[in-house]
């Protein structure tokens, strides 16, 4: 089903993006958050304030280098969390917690597990999940 592009704040157009649940297994919290598709991201990353005040400040599953698009390097920690889209569980996605207190990025590691159709000229997109995310070995 085609979604509308959707505002986000700061910005003079609107791009393709979609809520989303996060749910956190052992602080047993979850928050909705709208989310922003980013292809070129590789990693998700979430509002910090969403992971630390919603999500009940849960330890770090692990620390990594992370690069912006302005070519800056900083650490960061990396948080496993339970992502649910159009009634779709996703199970121990890492996300990082970023600086935007508004919205996050869907990256690639989430988006590989679909399939995204854009149409700029109307401003609307689709996310149909992939066939591969339903076959077992």
């Amino acid at each position: 089903m085609w979604q509308p592009y959707i505002h986000f704040p700061k910005q003079s157009v609107l791009a393709p993006g979609l809520e989303l649940e996060v749910y956190h297994e052992l602080s047993r919290a979850s928050a909705t958050v709208k989310m922003k598709i980013d292809t070129g991201a590789s990693m998700t990353v979430l509002p910090l304030r969403l992971i630390t005040e919603d999500l009940k400040d849960p330890p770090p599953y692990r620390i990594t280098d992370c690069t912006d698009y302005n070519g800056n390097t900083t650490t960061m920690p990396v948080y496993l969390v339970n992502l649910k889209i159009y009634r779709i569980p996703l199970l121990n996605i890492e996300v990082i917690g970023g600086y935007n207190p508004r919205y996050g990025l869907l990256g690639l590691n989430v988006l590989k597990k679909f399939m995204l159709c854009c149409n700029g000229q109307k401003e609307k997109f689709k996310l149909n999940i992939s066939r591969k995310l339903f076959i077992f070995k």
